[in-house]
């Protein structure tokens, strides 16, 4: 039998944003760290109490009803750029679940790709949210007197990953172009997973061609009418939005250069080339390089082109306000001027042989 209504992972509603997904391998506490097989999952932080996906170069993808703030990967905070909120829209023109937004500064995450087409059925996936933690076994018996079983949702809430192989494609769900996994007992994957509240955000990752791509976004559930609160039962399914269609306008938006882009990236009150220091021209995809960031990055006591907000001492590595290296560069250079007095001398040596 399948879920008979649909529910957002919102914490306001039955089954709130979703959160670590429920897995019905061990005792449910497990995939914390990444997989040996590692599909993305440090890419994937928490956002307010919900989920949120790096994407690459600041830019960071979740669902429209979690909304945007300052996301936590690896744990370190990133600011939100003010005003870098975008939603999503199906090729109808009408919003789905879906947002984007900026952050400062670059998490240092490797980008991820988005699969050109929907993942196909039955194909293997791996989940992974931030969501409710698995809590006592239960069951519950429907009005046809069938009985499901699964579990409570737990205390707390733990970015983990799940499996699960895709049951449907090419939906239409709560205005969003989107695929389903069930959630199944007999038969399922190795870490059988569905998702919970908290996991509203979360990434669902699909292998092609030997590459990890990113296949889906978590932004809802299905369970079954009249199914008690705060449970994961064996039947229910997991919506995740259907990233292919999306693709292109993510892709527009990513490939932006923040230098003008009509942001303030780096909170430093100048927007682009030429008005911000460290745009070196239009193209530019950072606003604050090491040179024009307030850190004394390589340690020797001297901050940026001008010596940084406080006033301090210019580094002198920083012949332009947009290098984005404080540390002397290695090779031909300083290095071969402290050699050369010793190279000919060797030569010489060679010579008089």
């Amino acid at each position: 039998m399948r879920p008979r209504f649909l529910l957002p992972l919102l914490s306001c509603l039955w089954a709130a944003t979703a959160g670590a997904v429920i897995i019905a391998s061990g005792d449910g506490t497990g995939n914390t760290t990444a997989p040996a097989d590692d599909p993305g999952f440090a890419s994937v932080g928490t956002l307010y109490g919900a989920t949120a996906v790096h994407l690459g170069g600041g830019w960071v993808l979740t669902a429209n009803h979690v909304g945007v703030g300052n996301p936590i990967f690896a744990g370190s905070t990133y600011q939100l750029v003010a005003g870098s909120g975008v939603q999503l829209h199906n090729t109808d023109s009408s919003l789905a679940d879906l947002r984007v937004f900026r952050v400062n500064p670059v998490p240092a995450l490797p980008a991820l790709q988005i699969t050109p087409s929907p993942p196909p059925l039955a194909a293997d996936l791996v989940l992974v949210g931030r969501g409710r933690n698995r809590g006592a076994a239960t069951s519950w018996t429907d009005p046809s007197m069938i009985v499901y079983t699964g579990w409570l949702y737990g205390a707390g809430n733990t970015i983990r990953w799940g499996t699960n192989r895709v049951s449907a494609n090419n939906l239409d769900i709560l205005g969003t172009r989107a695929f389903e996994t069930d959630f199944t007992k007999i038969g399922g994957t190795l870490h059988e997973s569905q998702a919970a509240t908290g996991d509203s955000g979360g990434a669902v990752f699909y292998k092609s061609g030997g590459v990890w791509r990113l296949a889906g976004t978590l932004f809802a559930i299905g369970p079954f009418s009249g199914q008690p609160v705060d449970t994961a039962l064996f039947a229910n399914v997991t919506y995740a939005a259907q990233l292919s269609d999306y693709a292109a306008e993510i892709s527009d938006l990513v490939s932006q250069p923040v230098c003008s882009d009509s942001l303030d990236n780096d909170g430093d009150g100048k927007i682009d080339y030429p008005a911000d220091p460290g745009c070196e021209d239009p193209g530019s995809m950072t606003e604050n390089p090491a040179c024009n960031d307030g850190i004394d990055n390589d340690g020797d006591g001297k901050i940026d082109f001008d010596g940084g907000p406080g006033g301090g001492v210019p580094d002198p590595q920083c012949t332009t306000a947009w290098r984005n290296k404080e540390t002397p560069g290695c090779g031909i250079g300083f290095e071969l001027v402290l050699l050369a007095p010793l190279l000919a001398r060797l030569r010489r040596l060679r010579g008089a042989r």
